[in-house]
């Protein structure tokens, strides 16, 4: 068909060449007629015949390019249908071959259908480019000749894809014939290379080994050979269906299956025996260890326990305890010696299965063992003896301090025994025996510092009341030493004042005789002269001069009494008062004479001259007194301001006094004045100067007494203020300060409630003191000013508030110190029993951290029993909270610190076992899930095992000869036993 359009394309092709020619002459022809017409019309058809040959050009182009493809084509499709014979001839010597079923001969028809399948792509190429080529010829043919190549293309298709269909067939059957083969070397050659290497790891005589844990491993590594021998066990299963299912059974093959099942059966019985026998040379073993352990933890802790109880550096009522408990271990120690026998009989059944260098070990831990015991009997004995060495100094050291304590407390009490001496002569004595009192006490300080040393080192390493106790002995005999330093240096300006005084007193009577012989030469006026009197004046006016010395002489007499009074006994205050009071009243009666003397002389000489001038001057005196008067009548606010008021007051009556001599003369020569009645004008005012002056006097003497007796009354106070301020004091440092002790237990808290109650019972001694110095304040009140009264007041009210609040606070300490007995008891109690119960719930979640179960039930129990001690643990946190709740009492007491570090450690110890109890339950319940699993996918397992099992038995019946679609179908059935079970 194609060669008919060729040649229809040439006739036409030749038409147009014979138009052309034709157009090519009718140019000419116009070109030379140069008509016009005839120009329009040849230019007309020459435009049609360039467009005409421009068209059989491109016609032309077409029909080359068609006919070049065409020929393209019929080349490929040869090309193609040649490689499809060739490999069509392939595929039938390939698939023709023997059927007998040997390696050799599949191997080779296999590798052939594999070089044609290895040219598939170079063949599907080929077709698809000349399925190509084809199709392009589509749009150049005509309708027959399109159906004839599109019918050619699908005749070539269908051709390569029957070639590879059975190609792959036959591939896939032969492939299925060698994996048998295949699998049934594998199978033998992997169960072979096996038993070599069980061989090697399982000798003929068993190995022993000289650890236990190695001897674990050994026994581990034999269940690791017989686990893997009974796993074999079914590849020997596996090996005998691949004989059965290979294409052809030979006498080789038999053989081998009987060498290897003999091999394995002999390794199995091995295996068996060798796990038997170290099953029972480990749990021998484990016995020993286990008994080895025991004691050796028992040996360690009740060595550390006579470690601890044999601590020489503890209080002596703990040295006791430990002592006893020493002797009562020491009678129990006996009951334990079948520790070590059984050790020694465990390890006689434990030698036969060790080696010789592991037998070594177990005699020599045997021995050891025995020698730590007898260590431990030998320390407990010694322990005992250091203690007992101990307590003996102890009791020496407690006769040593009391008899120091018996001698400070008779020294401080010969100290307080001290009283006032009333002479200096007795004072002096007093001196002496406080000198040789302080003797006695610093020759004493080398046995305090004896006892003191001896006490530092019984209580070297230890804090207890025994130390307080210690700087209690050194503290009381410097207070002793101090004290009677002070008495001493006081005595001592006691004698000093007192010879003071008697020296004074020597020197004024001395002074005054002197004055007096020379007053008596003034007052004898008889027989004497004019001149004798003037110079008896004179000398007179000389000794009033000395009337202001001899005043000052006796004032500072008196002053220097006082100081000897307050430091005398009142049985010698009689003596000195007299001896001031001669003194005085010598003074008085020569002054009193002087002024006589003198009035004598001056009346003698000039008995009215110079009286007004004398009147005046009294009533200079008189205001002078009467200013001062009322300056020192106001009360005063302290004792001192008394005090210096009163000496005031006794200067102003002693000055007085010194007046009213003078004033009784000018009286006298007033009423002479009025009695003559000269001048009695002056002598009225005279009078009344000199009544006003009497009446300053009376006043003076009446505050002067009054000003004693309030005074007296005021030093009664402060005498009762003191005495109630030193005995607070006392009473305070008896109060024992629970901060200074460690109250850490019960004996310690009830010794501190002994001097609470001692205190207790002096209470209404302080309240007679309380209201003595009340009745004497009140008293005292009387006579001070408002600032004065204010103070007292103050000082009434702050000792009162001192009072009470001291004896509020002894009973507020004795309360609290008997309530935290209770509190201490009802904590202690629970907190060992919180402390047990917590001991049991790690013991039990250990148990269940470290244990290994076999079986699902067993996990399940497990992870139920842990649940539960979880509950219980999660159920105890109420009775830790009610705990730490009930303890918060004491926390607030002085055993916060002691009370705080244990709940900080039982709090610590709960939450610890409440982590460690969630982290068990999670390892249990992985265990536990990890099992199902382990369940669930063996059950799938198995499951699908017996339907691959199934389906090989039933593909293994099939003859090679079977049919193509039932050779098929099996392999299918086969493949999807490939694919994971859902």
């Amino acid at each position: 068909d194609l060669i008919k359009v060729v040649d229809s394309r040439n006739r036409d092709v030749k038409e147009i060449v014979t138009l052309a020619d034709h157009l090519e002459q009718g140019l000419l022809l116009m070109q030379i007629s140069g008509e016009t017409k005839i120009s329009v019309n040849v230019q007309q058809i020459t435009s049609r015949f360039q467009s005409i040959q421009t068209t059989a050009k491109e016609i032309i182009k077409k029909c080359e390019q068609a006919v070049s493809n065409h020929k393209a084509y019929l080349e490929k499709y040869r090309n193609c249908s040649e490689w499809l014979s060739l490999a069509q001839g392939r595929y039938e010597s390939c698939r023709d071959g023997s059927s007998v079923g040997a390696r050799q001969d599949l191997v080779e028809r296999s590798s052939g259908l594999k070089e044609l399948l290895l040219e598939q792509p170079s063949a599907i190429s080929l077709l698809n480019n000349t399925i190509e080529v084809g199709e392009k010829l589509y749009p150049s043919t005509a309708m027959e000749g399109r159906e004839v190549v599109r019918q050619e293309l699908q005749d070539l298709q269908q051709a390569l894809e029957t070639l590879y269909d059975g190609v792959s067939s036959t591939e896939r059957e032969l492939r299925a014939k060698l994996n048998r083969w295949t699998g049934f070397e594998e199978c033998c050659e992997n169960l072979r290379r096996w038993l070599q290497e069980t061989e090697v790891q399982l000798p003929q005589e068993i190995e022993l080994k000289s650890t236990l844990d190695e001897k674990r491993a050994k026994l581990q590594s034999y269940r690791a050979l017989l686990h893997d021998a009974v796993s074999h066990q079914q590849d020997i299963v596996n090996l005998r269906d691949k004989i059965e299912s290979l294409p052809e059974r030979t006498d080789k093959v038999d053989q081998q299956l009987a060498t290897l099942t003999q091999q394995h059966s002999n390794i199995l019985k091995r295996a068996q025996k060798f796990v038997e026998t170290y099953e029972a040379i480990v749990s021998d073993h484990q016995q020993y260890t286990k008994a080895v352990m025991d004691t050796q933890e028992w040996l360690e802790a009740t060595h550390n326990t006579v470690v601890l109880w044999g601590d020489t550096d503890l209080e002596r009522i703990s040295l006791h305890t430990n002592r006893e408990r020493l002797k009562n271990l020491q009678l129990s120690l006996p009951e334990e010696e079948p520790r070590i026998l059984q050790i020694r009989c465990l390890g006689e059944k434990v030698i036969p299965g060790t080696i010789e260098s592991g037998q070594v070990n177990i005699r020599a831990q045997i021995d050891s063992s025995q020698q730590e015991w007898e260590g431990l009997m030998s320390a407990v004995k010694s322990t005992t003896e250091a203690l007992d060495t101990k307590l003996q100094q102890w009791n020496e050291y407690e006769t040593l301090k009391d008899q120091c304590m018996a001698w400070i407390r008779e020294t401080d009490t010969k100290l307080h025994a001290i009283d006032l001496k009333a002479t200096s002569q007795e004072k002096k004595e007093q001196l002496e025996i406080l000198k040789n009192l302080q003797g006695e006490i610093r020759a004493k300080e080398l046995e305090i510092d004896s006892v003191t040393e001896r006490a530092q080192q019984l209580q070297k390493g230890t804090m207890s009341s025994r130390s307080s106790q210690i700087s209690e002995l050194g503290i009381k005999y410097q207070q002793v030493s101090h004290k009677v330093k002070d008495l001493t240096n006081r005595w001592h300006q006691y004698v000093t004042s007192h010879l003071e005084f008697e020296s004074h007193i020597a020197e004024c009577m001395q002074w005054l005789e002197d004055i007096k012989n020379k007053l008596a030469y003034c007052s004898d006026l008889s027989a004497s002269s004019q001149k004798d009197l003037e110079g008896k004046r004179q000398l007179l006016t000389d000794l009033l001069l000395y009337k202001e010395e001899g005043f000052s002489k006796v004032q500072g007499t008196v002053e220097l009494a006082q100081t000897v009074l307050a430091n005398t006994a009142p049985s010698g205050h009689d003596a000195i008062n007299q001896v001031l009071g001669k003194l005085q009243e010598e003074w008085s009666a020569l002054a009193s004479k002087m002024m006589e003397t003198k009035a004598i002389l001056d009346d003698s000489i000039h008995r009215w001259a110079g009286f007004l001038e004398q009147i005046h001057q009294l009533n200079k005196t008189v205001e002078y007194l009467e200013s001062v008067s009322n300056e020192i009548s106001e009360f005063q606010t302290t004792m001192s301001e008394k005090r210096t008021q009163l000496e005031r007051i006794k200067t102003l009556e002693e000055k007085v006094r010194c007046e009213k001599i003078e004033v009784d003369s000018l009286k006298a020569k007033a009423t002479e004045m009025l009695a003559s009645g000269q001048q009695s004008h002056a002598a009225s005012q005279a009078q009344e100067i000199l009544n006003k002056f009497d009446t300053l006097a009376e006043r003076i003497k009446n505050l002067l007494s009054e000003r004693e007796d309030q005074y007296k009354d005021h030093r009664l106070y402060k005498e009762a203020y003191d005495d109630l301020t030193s005995w607070l004091s006392r009473a305070r440092e008896k109060v024992p300060s629970m901060k200074q002790r460690p109250l850490s237990d019960k004996l310690a808290i009830e010794n501190a409630v002994a001097p609470l109650e001692a205190l207790l019972n002096k209470q209404a001694q302080g309240e007679l003191l309380v209201e003595h110095l009340q009745h004497t304040g009140e008293v005292a009140i009387a006579s001070t000013s408002p600032q004065g009264q204010e103070n007292i007041r103050n000082e009434i009210r702050a000792l009162r508030e001192n009072f009470e609040g001291l004896f509020k606070e002894i009973k507020q300490q004795k309360e609290q110190l008997e309530a935290t007995v209770v509190q201490w008891r009802e904590y202690k109690e629970e907190y060992e029993r919180l402390s047990d119960w917590l001991q049991q719930i790690d013991i039990h979640v250990k148990a269940h951290k470290t244990a290994l179960l076999s079986t699902l039930q067993e996990k399940t129990k497990q992870v139920q029993d842990v649940k539960d001690i979880l509950e219980k643990l999660e159920k105890g946190e109420e009775q830790i909270n009610k705990f730490n709740k009930t303890a918060s009492v004491l926390l607030t007491s002085h055993l916060d610190t002691y009370i705080n570090n244990q709940l900080r450690h039982l709090n610590s110890r709960y939450q610890v076992q409440v982590n460690l109890a969630k982290d068990v339950m999670k390892k249990v319940e992985t265990n536990l899930e990890q099992h199902k699993q382990y369940s669930e996918n063996y059950e799938k397992a198995k499951a699908w095992i017996e339907n691959a099992k199934q389906v090989i038995w039933s593909c293994s019946e099939a003859s090679s000869n079977s049919s193509r679609e039932v050779l098929q179908a099996r392999l299918e059935q086969i493949q999807e036993c490939y694919s994971p079970p859902s």
